[in-house]
């Protein structure tokens, strides 16, 4: 353990002991993600001085990097050496982490055809709620028997233990990328997504935007070349297909920008539920976003599968009574046990994951 780590490792646990409180905070890129905390009464942990990549294999496609590196700059290493993270995480702004990354668990557009994050992590090192170390995984893919811990750690937005280094398994770059675009219905678009699936065509992205369809192939010039000729509409100049993507996967397109809630809703890729509201449809049809709807998304679809991504901070309901996510039964509890085990003290990022409250 180097000195950064074990220093933070020891004031974890002087916390704990104390039971007081942390904030743990890298980029800030993503801190509009979860249940609000009460800021002011915690004390904060920062992460963004642990940079640095620590292992770098790129004929073994395996890279392992501090938690406070900036995304964007692995990315760009990768990029120089023809490789790529393929679950195409969003950045939101250019001081997004690698540790956030993980903590978030979120994947962009490539996540219904190569994977999530959670698929493509080896191995974490983190460190618990009572200040005691542990390197999770390895540096290879392989089975394990009982828990993940290592990819229990994506999505759990720091409430497990504050993530100190990851390694991360990576892929070639595709050869070639290209975007098809064509005017369509919502309904019809969701066809359209279901249809070029079957076909087996390598497809990288799809997305419905504002009544236009977007469809993104990937991998070698001869495959394109091919499966490009069974796509309709147009094909984008490969700027701006680019620039399409990129916008899509960091909510930089004009309909999610302004006041107002925005709902991500998970449905079966062929339903045909909530579109009428949906302002973007993605991955292949099973995700749905809701910009400022009439009502909570919560009372007509499975709660489980709504998320309040991003809350109305003008809305005169407290944001503490719609919860980010709606958990109960056996994976409300499962996420408690977990809590109890790495947290007990209950210090780390509390209630943002897991709501003080209960959704009625």
């Amino acid at each position: 353990m180097d000195a950064q780590t074990l220093a933070l490792a020891e004031r974890i646990a002087a916390a704990y002991q104390n039971g007081r409180p942390l904030q743990i905070k890298g980029g800030g890129s993503k801190s509009f993600l979860g249940n609000p905390m009460p800021s002011s009464m915690l004390e904060s942990i920062d992460c963004k001085s642990h940079v640095g990549v620590v292992d770098y294999r790129k004929d073994e496609l395996m890279i392992r990097v501090k938690a406070g590196t900036k995304l964007a700059e692995v990315e760009s290493l990768l990029a120089e050496n023809g490789q790529r993270l393929p679950f195409e995480p969003p950045q939101f702004s250019g001081s997004a982490t690698i540790g956030g990354m993980i903590a978030a668990g979120l994947s962009g557009p490539a996540r219904p055809y190569l994977g999530s994050v959670r698929d493509y992590v080896l191995g974490v090192a983190f460190i618990d709620g009572r200040g005691i170390s542990y390197e999770m995984g390895g540096q290879v893919m392989k089975n394990v028997a009982g828990y993940d811990v290592s990819r229990l750690l994506v999505g759990s937005l720091g409430e497990m233990g504050v993530i100190c280094d990851v390694s991360l398994k990576v892929l070639p770059a595709d050869e070639v990328s290209v975007t098809y675009s064509w005017t369509a219905s919502a309904k019809a678009a969701v066809a359209d997504f279901q249809r070029l699936r079957k076909e087996g065509l390598p497809l990288s992205g799809s997305a419905w935007v504002d009544g236009q369809v977007y469809i993104r192939l990937g991998g070698s010039r001869l495959t394109i070349a091919h499966a490009g000729k069974l796509v309709p509409g147009e094909k984008l100049a490969d700027a701006e297909g680019t620039q399409f993507w990129l916008d899509l996967k960091n909510q930089q397109l004009p309909v999610f920008q302004g006041d107002g809630a925005l709902w991500r809703v998970s449905v079966e890729p062929d339903s045909e539920a909530l579109l009428s509201s949906a302002q973007v449809i993605e991955w292949g049809g099973g995700v749905r976003w809701l910009k400022n709807p009439a009502s909570n998304p919560r009372q007509v679809q499975d709660p489980s599968a709504v998320t309040l991504f991003r809350p109305d901070q003008e809305s005169i309901v407290p944001v503490m009574e719609i919860p980010y996510q709606h958990l109960s039964g056996a994976v409300l509890a499962l996420n408690q046990n977990l809590k109890r085990t790495f947290d007990p003290g209950a210090i780390l990022n509390p209630g943002r994951l897991l709501a003080m409250v209960s959704e009625q």
